[in-house]
């Protein structure tokens, strides 16, 4: 809706701008036409220009004041358009620097998103050497029987490692059969 009241004004703006453009012009116009049309005798019976001074203060004083009342207007036009052309520079500008906060704003997140993941890699595998740090270090020193002709005999025996789970799994099952 914005936008169509813009276009809606931009129009009436370039209608309003053609008319006075327009109206300079015929004031120029009417500057060159204005010695010919003033000196005239039919035109002026009471006055006679061309006796009253030198002919060119004359035509300069009658065609100075359109000249100079075109000049006000382009000027303010100009003016004036500068005005507009400001005003859609700064409003472009505007939407542009929105636009780029939305770009850095997601750029930010998926930046800290980033670092995020990459935190949780490095402390899970930092984790996972110290538990396999944990688990070569761990020994346990325990006893195994062996049957000999006399019975049983009792030997030292050293588990370390990973081994480790494997004897502490069978011990659980002998464990919960028992």
């Amino acid at each position: 809706m914005n936008q169509r009241s813009d276009r809606t004004s931009n129009n009436d703006l370039d209608w309003k701008i053609y008319c006075l453009l327009l109206a300079a012009v015929m004031l120029i116009l009417l500057s060159l036409l204005a010695p010919f049309l003033l000196t005239r005798s039919a035109a002026s019976d009471g006055f006679d220009f061309s006796k009253t001074g030198p002919i060119g203060d004359t035509i300069s004083g009658l065609m100075n004041p359109f000249i100079a009342m075109s000049g006000v207007i382009v000027t303010g036009l100009a003016f004036y358009i500068q005005y507009k052309a400001n005003k859609q520079q700064r409003e472009f500008f505007e939407k542009e620097q929105k636009s780029n906060k939305i770009l850095l704003q997601d750029q930010i997140y998926n930046q800290n998103r980033q670092n995020q993941i990459q935190q949780f890699e490095s402390q899970f595998y930092e984790m996972l050497k110290l538990h396999r740090e944990n688990i070569t270090e761990m020994k346990i020193n325990g006893y195994d029987f062996e049957e000999v002709d006399n019975g049983l005999k009792r030997r030292e025996k050293d588990t370390e490692g990973r081994k480790l789970f494997v004897v502490m799994e069978g011990v659980s099952q002998t464990v919960s059969i028992v």
